[in-house]
């Protein structure tokens, strides 16, 4: 019986020798490493991504050389996709890398040298973009600039008596995309040249060319106001001019006319004379003011634009027209462009004339001022008073 036992044991320890014998080879073959990769994670950082053909584990070793020297945290989870990220990299730098992934048998696999290179941020080397220059709010001492930038800088104006400018507003640091300056302790009665300037963060400086406004002034002493009865406008002028009062009954149906062909979207017709003053002559009035209303029912038109509009409408009507100067100012508070042209025209010959307009909703509000024949600068001044002095009231 013992002899039987003896024997059992022994055929059971045969057997279990035999399955050790006969088991699972022994892995001693590292993964096979592929497909690496390596994208921008964010500006100071990189993702490398690998696959491997078993479970492994992931790593990488990185450096400014092939030396490496520095190395990613482990990563114990066995996979066959991989991925690492790499901070705190210097841009403008070129990185030397290698992977590393070790199987579940301790097989470690080791890729060859790699680069890549982190690129800073590209130079911002772009100047903002300067618009919609304005001056609004003229008095006799002060005046507002305001202007727009497409994106955020700084804002500063230069001005002065002559295109040399020589005074600079304080310099705002802030950075805005709608700019305003205020500038004060102006001389009256004063044409200024300035310009703007805005800055972005990158330093890049956008400057705009020369602009021109001239400061109110006093009514002068000889000079006279007259207020319409619909109380729509005043304007001065000499004293010793004569008002063409045969004109201001019309004014209250021109004004109607107008309001009345913007309201049904008409085409630009009505355009009346609702005021006129000046010195009686054998031919009308001779020098002279006269205040036109021109309706505009095309939405969405820009002073500038409507300025434009109005030359060329006297380029196409008279065959010789050269323009002398040219003001981008602020009347009464509103925005308004004074024009100093000489026009030849067939219906009255060759004219020196300063002009003024103002475009307010849909209307435009143009006045003119017309001397004698080859006597301008000798009404010079008072025209430049007389088309100063028009206040739009409603």
């Amino acid at each position: 019986m013992r002899r039987i036992a003896l024997l059992t044991i022994v055929l059971i320890l045969g057997t279990l020798l035999a399955g050790c014998a006969g088991g699972e080879e022994v892995d001693n073959a590292p993964p096979v490493i592929s497909g690496i990769s390596v994208s921008k994670w964010f500006e100071s950082g990189a993702k490398i991504t690998w696959v491997t053909n078993e479970p492994a584990t992931s790593q990488v070793e990185y450096g400014v050389s092939e030396s490496y020297g520095l190395t990613s945290s482990s990563v114990s989870d066995l996979t066959t996709s991989h991925m690492v990220f790499l901070t705190r990299l210097d841009p403008d730098t070129t990185y030397h890398f290698r992977v590393k992934s070790k199987d579940r048998s301790s097989n470690e696999a080791m890729s060859g040298d790699h680069t890549f290179t982190i690129l800073g941020p590209t130079p911002d080397t772009t100047a903002p973009l300067i618009s919609d220059v304005n001056v609004t709010d003229i008095a006799e001492t002060t005046a507002a600039i305001t202007w727009t930038t497409d994106e955020p800088a700084t804002t500063q104006v230069e001005y002065g008596i002559t295109s040399a400018y020589g005074l600079s507003s304080p310099l705002s640091s802030s950075l805005l995309t709608s700019h305003s300056v205020n500038l004060s302790e102006l001389s009256s009665g004063t044409t200024y040249h300035y310009r703007v300037k805005s800055k972005d963060v990158a330093g890049n400086e956008a400057k705009t060319g020369d602009y021109v406004f001239a400061t109110e002034t006093t009514i002068p002493a000889h000079f006279v106001t007259y207020t319409d009865e619909m109380n729509l406008f005043s304007i001065s002028y000499p004293s010793d001019w004569e008002l063409a009062l045969s004109l201001i009954p019309d004014l209250e149906e021109a004004v109607r006319e107008i309001i009345a062909s913007i309201e049904a979207d008409a085409p630009i017709e009505q355009v009346r004379a609702i005021f006129l003053a000046g010195v009686p002559s054998e031919t009308g009035y001779s020098p002279n003011v006269n205040i036109l209303c021109e309706s505009f029912p095309i939405g969405g038109l820009t002073h500038d634009q409507m300025v434009e509009l109005e030359i060329r409408g006297i380029k196409d009507f008279c065959y010789d027209y050269d323009e002398y100067a040219r003001v981008k100012t602020s009347v009464g508070g509103r925005v308004a462009t004074i024009v100093e042209h000489e026009t030849t025209c067939p219906a009255w010959g060759t004219q020196h004339q300063l002009q003024m307009c103002i475009l307010l909703g849909k209307i435009v509000w143009i006045v003119t001022c017309t001397p004698p024949s080859g006597e301008f600068s000798q009404y010079q001044d008072d025209f430049h008073e007389i088309v100063r002095s028009l206040r739009i009231l409603k």
